[in-house]
């Protein structure tokens, strides 16, 4: 559907079945520029947080569940969860112009 449009959309990386371990190992560096403040090692990293993973049935999305890894976990409860902070609105920068 977004193909042309020059939105970028998350790269697939695996079809078919899988089982746990399978999509663990999944998890490798992301393909975006990120760093994370692993609270587990003390160190930084540049891996994914996690997997979204969904099933799909002719053409339409069954059903969707997100993976995410547990020093990922661990850094929002040491954080506190974004719902519990003050709400900051998303916003473009002023010379963007989203509709060319």
């Amino acid at each position: 559907m977004l193909d042309g449009t020059g939105l970028p959309t998350v790269p697939v990386i695996h079809r078919g079945a899988i089982n746990e371990g399978g999509l663990r190992g999944l998890i490798a560096e992301s393909a975006f520029d990120s760093r994370f403040d692993n609270p587990l090692t003390g160190e930084k990293d540049q891996l994914m947080e996690g997997l979204y993973l969904r099933t799909e049935a002719e053409g339409r999305v069954t059903a969707r569940a997100k993976m995410v890894r547990p020093e990922f976990v661990e850094k929002i409860k040491q954080s506190g969860h974004w719902k519990h902070q003050q709400m900051v609105p998303n916003e473009l920068a002023p010379e963007a112009d989203m509709w060319s």
